[in-house]
C-alpha cells in the first residue's frame, strides 16, 4: 500500500486496531532495523494492552538503535508502567521527560505513573502542564478525564 506510518498509528487508534497493528508490522517487514517503525509497532501493542512480552522486545531492539530518542524512552516507560513495573516506569517516564519537556503525550504518562505511586498532586501538575501545550482531541480527553478523577 501507499501508506505510511502515520496512516498506520491513526487506523490502530482510531480505525480497525487490528488492521493498523497489520500495517504496521508490513512496514517494520519493509525496515527492520527502523527505530520509528519498531517504536510505533512496540508503543501500539503496549496501548492495546496485549503481547507486551514482544512489544518489549521491539521497544527494546528500538532503543538499541536509538538510544537518544526521548520517543523511544517514553514507550518503554508506558510498557512498563503497563506491566505493572513502577520502579522501571518511573526511571524511563523520567529520562523521556528530560529529552521532551514538551510533549504532551510524555507529560500524561509521567502523571499516570505518578499518580499510580501515590503522588496525585504532582500527577495533576503533568496533567495540566499537558493540556496547555495542545495535545491530540483522544489525549486530551485523557488528560481531562485523569483530572476529573482527581476530585474527591
Amino acid at each position: 500500500g501507499h501508506w505510511g506510518i502515520q496512516d498506520a498509528v491513526w487506523q490502530s487508534h482510531y480505525g480497525d486496531p487490528q488492521e493498523g497493528r497489520a500495517m504496521l508490522e508490513a512496514l517494520l517487514v519493509q525496515s527492520p532495523e527502523d527505530s520509528g517503525r519498531l517504536n510505533a509497532l512496540g508503543f501500539t501493542i503496549v496501548e492495546q494492552g496485549r503481547d507486551l512480552y514482544e512489544a518489549e522486545v521491539l521497544l527494546r531492539r528500538a532503543y538499541r538503535l536509538d538510544q537518544d530518542a526521548g520517543f523511544i524512552m517514553d514507550s518503554l516507560g508506558w510498557l512498563f508502567f503497563k506491566a505493572g513495573n513502577l520502579q522501571a516506569a518511573d526511571t524511563w517516564t523520567q529520562r523521556a521527560l528530560r529529552l521532551r519537556p514538551q510533549d504532551p503525550e510524555v507529560l500524561y504518562h509521567r502523571g499516570q505513573v505518578e499518580a499510580a505511586r501515590g503522588y496525585d498532586g504532582r500527577a495533576k501538575e503533568f496533567y495540566e502542564e499537558a493540556l496547555l501545550l495542545v495535545p491530540t482531541t483522544l489525549l486530551a480527553r485523557k488528560l481531562k478525564s485523569a483530572l476529573e478523577g482527581d476530585q474527591p
